[in-house]
């Protein structure tokens, strides 16, 4: 299993919303294919996985355990879904959850933790965006483009200053949500166009700022304290 360095790290993506058909349904998958650059060679499968189990465990069915001649070099995978129709002016959203895990033990390695914490931040983005749905007046965004968050990522002795672009718009509440999607810090009745968080407030590493307009439109941005 080779790798561009000593101490390559865990990767995973996980879909956590589809593309929408003309009916409003989710779309699944319509096709899977992998390539092994060395050998230019293409497979279509028809699950969205070439191995389907953990590196770790002998009898799993992976890279490690399978006793297929494997051509070492890069393989690369490429994920179709649709088809769909879009008119003039109308848009289309997937939504993946990525997430890694540094220092894995290679070349077969434990992908319990990967798994465990894709599927965490999947519930999470899951809970967001029904929590949104259930006004019909309420939009998520996520890193939305009407938001501004900076410094990011924020280092010592700065404030966190998270900002409406449009100045017309007031913020209505702030949560800081941590990667268990538990909610660290709530701030309500803001009732201004820019909020400051001063840094001792926030866990060092990776936190999720769901922020929540007067409108009811609700963005929910990733921010990394250092």
């Amino acid at each position: 299993m080779p790798t561009y360095g000593a101490a390559a790290p865990l990767m995973g993506i996980k879909l956590v919303k589809g593309f929408l058909d003309s009916e409003g349904e989710e779309l699944d998958m319509s096709a899977f294919t992998v390539q092994n650059t060395c050998s230019a060679e293409y497979t279509n499968l028809t699950t969205p996985f070439a191995f389907v189990g953990n590196p770790a465990e002998p009898k799993s069915g992976s890279m490690c355990s399978s006793s297929l001649e494997i051509p070492q070099g890069d393989r690369r995978t490429i994920t179709s879904y649709g088809k769909f129709d879009l008119a003039p002016g109308q848009s289309n959203e997937m939504v993946f959850a990525l997430t890694g895990v540094e220092n894995p033990v290679l070349p077969c390695p434990d992908i319990s933790d990967l798994i465990d914490y894709t599927d965490q931040i999947q519930d999470f983005a899951i809970e967001q965006i029904e929590a949104a749905s259930v006004s019909t007046q309420y939009q998520i965004s996520i890193n939305s483009s009407e938001v501004l968050i900076y410094p990011n990522p924020l280092s010592d002795g700065n404030d966190l200053s998270i900002q409406m672009k449009n100045q017309k718009e007031n913020i209505s509440s702030i949560r800081v949500i941590d990667l268990l999607g538990k909610t660290h810090l709530s701030f309500e009745d803001i009732n201004s166009t820019e909020f400051r968080i001063n840094k001792t407030a926030l866990k060092k590493g990776i936190s999720f700022i769901e922020l929540k307009s007067e409108s009811g439109k609700i963005s929910l941005s990733k921010v990394v304290v250092q």
